[in-house]
């Protein structure tokens, strides 16, 4: 039979198993909080991370958008130097601009565009 000894070690054991229960069950909760804690600053830096790339892929278009105004300014500079060379050829010539619109084949008396 059991002794009055071996109900007080028996106590003590129990005793012991609680309070190592109690201190997992604590340790558990702060890792829970800790790892919740986590997964929120990860869910923060993956908004921001999406908020990034949309705005970073913008600036590809602006590079497209770059390009093309530089053609347009190179197609307009062309545009504006022939101009300049129709007004002083139109500045000099008598037959203007009968001899510019002279039909193909006709008599275009010296038209030097």
């Amino acid at each position: 039979m059991l002794t009055s000894q071996s109900y007080a070690l028996w106590g003590i054991a129990l005793g012991i198993a609680v309070v190592v229960l109690v201190v997992v069950a604590i340790l558990l909760t702060i890792i829970l909080r800790t790892a919740r804690a986590i997964d929120d600053g990860a869910k923060q830096i993956w908004v921001v991370g999406k908020n990034v790339a949309n705005s970073t892929i913008q600036l590809t278009q602006l590079q497209q958008t770059n390009q093309v105004v530089a053609d347009i300014i190179e197609a307009a500079t062309g545009i504006l130097h022939n101009a300049g060379r129709i007004a002083a050829h139109a500045q000099t010539c008598e037959g203007c601009p009968a001899c510019v619109t002279a039909p193909p084949g006709g008599a275009r008396q010296g038209v030097t565009l």
